[in-house]
């Protein structure tokens, strides 16, 4: 037996601080919706913007251990526990340096809840000194990034069990291990400029629009917002109750949610004198809070599917792999002196990314698209929900509704409740790369050549439709996620949601750097 034991520690230092925000630090004035009267939030988060890492301290405690078995065939037992920090994250932690709201101002005329543009001498200065900064009856939108006080480096405890024995025949080895995965110290994101809610959906989701964009009238059939005629009009915009001095304010804040397992069963060994092969099984279960796609809040934020953007919502991972399956076949022989020939074809097989089905557009008011998870009714005919277009004696919509999820498991069984995070899966995607590589006499005894061929999703080269890896494209806003519902406003005399339907989004082939296709490569390796 063999146990090793120790402890490691971090502490951030970050001497120098943001420029501070008097304004933001200001107390909250909270707006209030009586009727129809709106009166948005005014002052400021009652939050300091120049709270850093500084000084933050993280204990990191581990041992492990090692017991060989004496028996006739090599057989070992570990396994180990510990908390871990990994890579220490920085960009996160620096945006309270980039948004503090006073070195950067956002003005503008004409849109996003702007005072039209002046009539006559334009918006645009080549003179920095003349630069418009602000316009008649146009506040500045100041964005500014707070971190929560205390929070610290992400981390995770992790422990692991693993066995391993050889096997009496054919120098096999047989190996299993388990790893589990706990988080201590997590990130996720809040917008302190979301408001309040104006209202509760039936389905108990919070809603942010104003009273006017509830109405059905204002929604055309494709679910897109109507903001013109006589009632449209009228003040129909997201984040009812923000506060029109600041744009997006937004917290990282610290979540111990998250956990996961992943158990893994390999079997290895010799084929003849020359072959070597191995075959490999992993299960993998893997939870967070925030899947952190990005490197601004903002970004981090909206890249998520929810059911209340703001909340700490524990789902599937984003970069999950339920199941994987990976096998190599190696030959390698010594043709002519000391110089190997080798040759392996490497497989691997996997379950494809999760996604989320959510609503087609902005269906709560947050001011972002893709990103509200669908709600399903009990059963066809429940009523839980209005679709557009439908009678008294036609129900071609519903029907259409009916038969998407029905045909979608990870859509019927939530029958009656709101979809999870995550909860649906891309096709199964397989891959094989070849190798033949050979090693050559050089200029030095010591030295060694060597030419290296790799054929990468061979599969792909001898028939174009294998080897693709089809999945949902990732989006900035709401992650990756799927929809065939588009929200069309809220029936006023019932308040139920208005559905209109359509097909679902199809599946993406992966091709951001060619994965789904073929390659080759030729490399010469000179050693010495």
């Amino acid at each position: 037996m063999t146990v090793q034991y120790g402890v490691r520690i971090y502490t951030t230092k970050m001497p120098s601080k943001p420029i501070n925000n008097d304004a933001a630090a200001a107390p909250t004035t909270p707006g209030s919706l009586v009727g129809t009267t709106l009166t948005r939030n005014s002052g400021g988060f009652g939050l300091d913007n120049t709270v850093t890492l500084d000084g933050e301290t993280l204990f990191q405690p581990r041992v492990g251990f090692n017991y060989t078995f004496d028996t006739p065939q090599p057989m070992q037992l570990r396994g180990g526990v510990g908390l871990f920090q990994g890579q220490g994250a920085s960009v996160w932690f620096t945006n309270p340096y980039q948004n503090t709201g006073v070195a950067i101002r956002v003005v503008g005329c004409g849109t996003s809840g702007f005072a039209s543009c002046p009539s006559a001498g334009g918006i645009f200065r080549a003179d920095p000194s003349q630069a418009v900064t602000s316009f008649p009856g146009s506040a500045p939108a100041a964005n500014v990034d707070f971190l929560q006080d205390g929070l610290g480096q992400p981390s995770v405890w992790k422990s692991n069990l693993a066995f391993e024995k050889k096997l009496p025949w054919f120098d096999m080895v047989f190996s299993a291990e388990y790893v589990a995965t706990k988080t201590k110290t997590g990130l996720y994101f809040q917008h302190l400029n979301l408001g309040g809610p104006t209202k509760f959906g039936t389905d108990q989701r919070p809603l942010f629009w104003t009273p006017t964009a509830y109405n059905p009238a204002c929604w055309s059939s494709t679910g897109t917002r109507l903001t013109t005629g006589t009632v449209c009009s009228v003040d129909n915009r997201t984040r009812a109750l923000s506060n029109p001095a600041f744009n997006n304010v937004l917290i990282a804040k610290e979540s111990d949610q998250g956990k996961g397992q992943m158990a893994t069963l390999q079997l290895a060994g010799k084929a003849l004198k020359d072959w070597n092969w191995s075959v490999a099984y992993t299960y993998t279960e893997q939870t967070e809070s925030n899947p952190l796609t990005s490197s601004v809040s903002n970004s981090n934020w909206q890249a998520r599917a929810s059911f209340d953007p703001n909340a700490d919502e524990v789902a599937n991972s984003a970069y999950l792999v339920k199941d994987r399956f990976n096998a190599s076949l190696v030959f390698e022989k010594a043709f002519f002196g000391k110089y190997k020939t080798r040759f392996g074809m490497f497989y691997e097989g996997r379950s494809g990314k999760p996604y989320s089905w959510t609503f087609g557009n902005d269906m709560n008011g947050d001011g972002i698209t893709s990103n509200d998870l669908m709600f399903i009714p009990k059963a066809p005919g429940s009523g839980d929900v209005i679709f557009l277009g439908d009678t008294a004696t036609s129900h071609a919509n519903e029907d259409l509704f009916w038969k998407i999820v029905n045909e979608n498991g990870s859509l019927s069984r939530y029958a009656g409740r709101v979809t999870e995070r995550n909860s649906a899966f891309s096709p199964w995607s397989n891959s094989i790369d070849v190798r033949f590589s050979q090693e050559f006499p050089s200029f030095f005894p010591t030295h060694k050549a060597m030419i290296i061929f790799d054929i990468l999703n061979v599969g792909n080269l001898l028939n174009k439709r294998w080897g693709h890896i089809d999945e949902m494209a990732f989006q900035g806003q709401g992650g990756q996620s799927r929809s065939f519902v588009t929200f069309a406003g809220v029936d006023p005399a019932t308040g139920r949601y208005i559905y209109s339907v359509r097909n679902p989004d199809d599946f993406t082939t992966r091709q951001v750097r060619g994965e789904s296709q073929w390659a080759a490569q030729l490399t010469f390796r000179y050693e010495f």
